[in-house]
């Protein structure tokens, strides 16, 4: 939860320097067939959704892509830009390197992104 944190109080911080960008999104999929969507809207999506007013979180049900690559959990990140149009600017999710790297079938790995060069497109900077 605190990459996800980080990336919108990012996002927020930008909104505030005039940025114009708006409306941030993460959506959160349950790779586990099911087993987590109970403690991924109760730990991660709801107390996000209290935190951040100016942004959207949510479970997406719909994702595919990325499956076999992410582990049980990923996620996109989306804005607007100034025209209103939604752009993909992020993604995360657990991997199994630490996993195969130290064979500690216990380990955990979160990793994320924002591609810096779509956030400056949308800035008109690119």
């Amino acid at each position: 939860m605190d990459q996800l944190r980080f990336h919108l109080r990012f996002l927020e911080a930008l909104i505030a320097e005039g940025w114009k960008l708006s409306a941030p999104r993460i959506g959160v999929t349950d790779f586990s067939g099911g087993r987590l969507l109970q403690t991924l809207e109760g730990s991660i999506v709801a107390p996000l959704r209290a935190e951040f007013g100016q942004s959207t979180v949510d479970l997406d049900p719909t994702r595919q892509s990325g499956r076999g690559y992410y582990g049980s959990v990923c996620f996109k990140i989306w804005v607007k830009d100034p025209a209103g149009v939604e752009v993909e600017i992020g993604d995360g999710g657990d991997v199994p390197w630490t996993q195969k790297l130290l064979s500690n079938a216990k380990e955990r790995l979160i990793i994320s992104a924002v591609a810096l060069e779509r956030l400056a497109a949308i800035r008109g900077e690119a």
